[in-house]
């Protein structure tokens, strides 16, 4: 009974958090309107945690040697065509973003901290059973020293469940063959579903 109370106060809790959509600019000719239908927030601010292996070259080595960081990045809304309203909104997207990376080649390695940033356009859209998707590119800036690439292009593609999201970024060094993979998992104040 405890940790069922316990639960309900934090999704209550949790919940409270989540941005209430604006007033509805389009209704759907059948079922419920969704954000796309809404007039869109100007700006969502999200929070995450990342995970990483920059910087480790065997793959026996990733699980002993991935990182965590984090960050804070921000998503502004930029008008679209009407007829894309109901589908899809188009962001750019700011962030700053702490995470480590190892260098040294030979495990345990040795690790500091940088400091980076991702720019870059967005879409968002929705998706069945209350999931939205995110999904852009742009350039990953290293602003602070590093053993690795200064610069790089990156595609990135996530989930989002009232707030909460999940994705996965792919970085690409042009006129390198490596390829970096971060995982992210965060908090976005997004609207949510309702009538």
């Amino acid at each position: 009974m405890r940790v069922t109370l316990s639960i309900l106060i934090l999704l209550a809790l949790f919940s409270s958090f989540c941005r209430s959509p604006g007033a509805i600019i389009e209704r759907p000719a059948k079922g419920r309107p969704t954000e796309f239908h809404r007039n869109p927030a100007k700006y969502i601010p999200m929070a995450y945690l990342n995970f990483n292996s920059r910087g480790v070259d065997r793959r026996s080595d990733v699980e002993l040697a991935s990182s965590m960081g984090g960050g804070l990045g921000l998503f502004i809304h930029q008008p679209m065509s009407w007829m894309w309203t109901g589908h899809k909104f188009l962001y750019y997207y700011v962030d700053i973003d702490f995470s480590s990376e190892r260098y040294g080649g030979v495990y345990p390695y040795n690790k500091h901290w940088v400091v980076s940033t991702y720019p870059g356009v967005y879409i968002r859209t929705y998706m069945p059973f209350f999931f939205k998707l995110h999904y852009g590119g742009g350039m990953n800036l290293r602003l602070s020293n590093t053993e690795f690439d200064r610069w790089g292009m990156y595609g990135q593609v996530g989930l989002e469940f009232y707030g909460v999201t999940s994705s996965i970024l792919f970085i690409g060094h042009p006129g390198q063959g490596n390829w970096e993979q971060e995982y992210r998992v965060g908090y976005m104040y997004a609207p949510i579903n309702s009538n």
